[in-house]
């Protein structure tokens, strides 16, 4: 493992409107602004296993583990994780088999969480949770298909110095506003990326998610609304709309159900090292027996699509140049481009 250099793209993060300027919201106002999508959270049916292919196929870094809670969390090195993944036959499991837990969507600062948290409560906003994560303050409410998703700023940007206790019983419940809230950007805004040379592929970061949805209207307006997510591409009549964070990246691309794709998570992209890079690690991939389901070499992008152990869709990918309106591509294709 090395510590590579920073990668250009990643200057994206740092070219963020200023929060709560989104003018897209049928309804005035946001009630959050949501930077970019930060982690996807899975729980999954074996938790050494599974850890094992995010670290070893994948190529993130273990950043910390709870044996007692039967948790793993990667990253490497844009934030304290990029996946979170929970053992569904341990004391945090919720269902009886492998199922997105969460998606976790990053605010500039904690007084920006207090300020959407008492918005949102003003108009009868219902959350389910609220956490101390000791790295993060979180809020936690499902969408309309019962996606739960996870609103969230860190407490520090030292987030490794703030694990003090690995083996911590249970969550701290988070009263929002108890403590004054800080004006600090605890994000790591210039992000050093590890990579770990062992494994098949070496990818920086994740960087968006996709979800078919039962009423692709009502889910995108609910999300601008929400997280004052900002469409950016597709349409109701294309059949997909993808909503970018404050960052300006696709963070959350939304598709239209139907009898073939029931609501629920469709996969999830972590953007590779570089373009040849990840033409060697395709390659390191097929010889290794990894079950690469679909693959696109496009003018825009690209990309590569694998299940995880639990069938989980991981995207790996790299852009050529930008995809700025929609292209005729059956969805198998297009999946791959947004």
């Amino acid at each position: 493992m090395h510590v590579g250099a920073l990668n250009p793209i990643s200057s994206l993060l740092l070219k963020c409107r200023n929060p709560m300027t989104n003018q897209n919201s049928t309804e005035g106002r946001t009630l959050f602004e949501a930077r970019r999508l930060g982690h996807v959270n899975l729980f999954v049916h074996d938790i050494d296993r599974s850890v094992n292919f995010y670290r070893d196929v994948v190529g993130l870094g273990v950043a910390w583990r709870r044996t007692n809670m039967r948790t793993g969390f990667l990253s490497n090195g844009n934030s304290h994780h990029d996946i979170g993944l929970i053992d569904l036959h341990g004391p945090l499991g919720q269902t009886n088999h492998a199922a997105l837990n969460h998606l976790a969507f990053e605010v500039e600062t904690q007084v920006d969480l207090v300020d959407g948290y008492r918005r949102a409560k003003s108009q009868g906003f219902r959350f389910t949770a609220m956490y101390d994560h000791e790295i993060s303050h979180s809020l936690y409410y499902d969408d309309a298909d019962g996606t739960q998703i996870e609103i969230y700023a860190d407490t520090d940007v030292d987030w490794q110095e703030r694990l003090v206790n690995p083996i911590k019983a249970s969550l701290d419940k988070w009263e929002p506003g108890k403590q004054p809230p800080s004006p600090e950007r605890y994000y790591r805004q210039n992000p050093v990326f590890m990579r770990h040379d062992d494994a098949i592929f070496h990818p920086t970061k994740v960087t968006h998610a996709a979800l078919f949805v039962r009423d692709l209207e009502v889910a995108s307006k609910d999300y601008q609304r929400t997280l004052g997510l900002s469409p950016t591409l597709g349409t109701v009549k294309d059949g997909f709309i993808s909503l970018a964070g404050s960052c300006g990246n696709r963070d959350l691309t939304l598709l239209q159900a139907d009898q073939n794709h029931p609501a629920g998570l469709s996969h999830f992209g972590f953007e590779a090292w570089s373009e040849d890079d990840l033409r060697q690690s395709v390659a390191r991939a097929r010889s290794a027996d990894v079950a690469i389901e679909s693959e696109l070499r496009d003018e825009h992008r690209y990309s590569v699509i694998f299940p995880d152990p639990d069938g989980f869709r991981v995207q790996i990918y790299v852009d050529r140049k930008p995809l700025e309106a929609v292209v005729s591509l059956p969805r198998s294709s297009l999946t791959h481009l947004v």
